[in-house]
């Protein structure tokens, strides 16, 4: 998951847009996370294929569906896959011995498929959540006045 650090009120921001019945806003809002952070989705994709080829795990890591959300703590990336993402980008995976599906084992790949191009990528997708931020704060303050 991508948390985008120094947004920590966005999702204060989302639930006060819902609670004052300004569907425009929130939509604003949610349109301007998903447009700083989706840039980074096909440097993940390409990243994963760093990952090993045999047994479809790169293709498995780079054909994750992913979602941008807007949560207490800011805004993550999340994604979905057949294979633990999370514990992939930390270098780590567990899969069957080939012709033998009941031994298993553990496997070293290099760490960071996801974390390295996220991080890379931060200060841009930080910039414009923030100014996105600073957007609708602005709207709501022109509103209210």
């Amino acid at each position: 998951m991508l948390e985008v650090k120094g947004t920590e009120q966005f999702g204060e921001l989302r639930d006060a847009l819902r609670k004052a019945g300004d569907r425009e806003l929130e939509a604003e809002l949610l349109t301007a996370c998903r447009k700083a952070v989706e840039p980074v989705i096909p440097d993940v994709v390409r990243a994963a294929g760093r990952l090993p080829q045999a047994g479809g795990l790169s293709a498995a890591a780079a054909g994750a569906r992913f979602s941008v959300r807007v949560v207490h703590q800011g805004v993550a990336l999340l994604a979905t896959a057949p294979v633990n993402l999370e514990r992939l980008d930390r270098g780590k995976i567990r899969h069957p011995v080939w012709g033998q599906r009941d031994v298993w084992v553990a496997q070293r790949v290099k760490a960071g498929f996801w974390s390295d191009p996220v991080r890379a990528d931060e200060p841009r997708a930080q910039a414009e959540l923030e100014a996105a931020g600073r957007r609708i704060v602005a709207k709501v303050d022109k509103a209210v006045r």
